[in-house]
This record gives structure tokens, sequence and C-alpha cells, in this order.
């Protein structure tokens, strides 16, 4: 099945009223795929093209819209966030580090010929 078809039954299952009245189900359904796509950002961790994605999570789970979205779907907004982080593959480094510390400063120092090892 490809993705236009996909698509195309997801559309039709959303229904609306003739008042133009979008079902509770349908909000809840957007609700956890935000979650799911938070999730999934924050499990590929900052690293190369997923660090903007990464960021936008970290800052959603920070948002009011995070709790609101968590009270509607009947979870623990905190409770929630902290399982979040914790399947992050970097949940022991900082959410944002900064360049300087990426790699661990090399020292250089002259040595005597007499003193030079060689392998």
């Amino acid at each position: 099945m490809n993705r236009l078809n996909m698509v195309e039954d997801e559309m039709k299952t959303v229904e609306f009223f003739d008042d133009g009245h979008i079902p509770m189900e349908s909000y809840l359904r957007l609700g956890s795929a935000m979650i799911r796509e938070v999730l999934r950002d924050i499990k590929l961790g900052p690293r190369g093209e997923n660090r903007s994605r990464y960021l936008s999570a970290v800052s959603f789970l920070r948002s009011s819209l995070f709790e609101m979205i968590c009270d509607v779907q009947g979870l623990d907004a905190a409770l929630t966030k902290k399982h979040i982080l914790q399947l992050s593959s970097t949940k022991n480094l900082p959410l944002v580090r900064s360049r300087n510390k990426w790699k661990p400063k090399r020292t250089f120092r002259w040595v005597e010929d007499s003193q030079r090892v060689v392998n």
C-alpha cells in the first residue's frame, strides 16, 4: 500500500458533523501522533541532521501544549516527560552541548631525541 493511499484512508476516517464539529477521537489521535513524533526525535538524539528536530522536541516537552495533550490523553505530564527522556540515546548527556566540549583538548610538548620512544 503506497503512502498516498494510506493518507487517503486516514482522511476518510475523520468524520465531520454538519455543524463543522470534529469528534474528540480525532484530537486524541492527533495528540498521540504528536507524542509519538517527539519520542522518535528524542530517541534519535541531537547528532547530525536530527539536531534541530531534537531541540524542537525538547522545547515541546517543556511547553504547556505538551502538558495539555497529556492531560487530555489521561497521562501524567511529568512522568511521561521523564520516560521519554529516559528512552533517549543521550540520556546521560546534557540536552545541548557546546562544540568545545565534543573533543578532548590535546596538549603537545617537545621531547629530546634521547627521550623519544619509537614503536
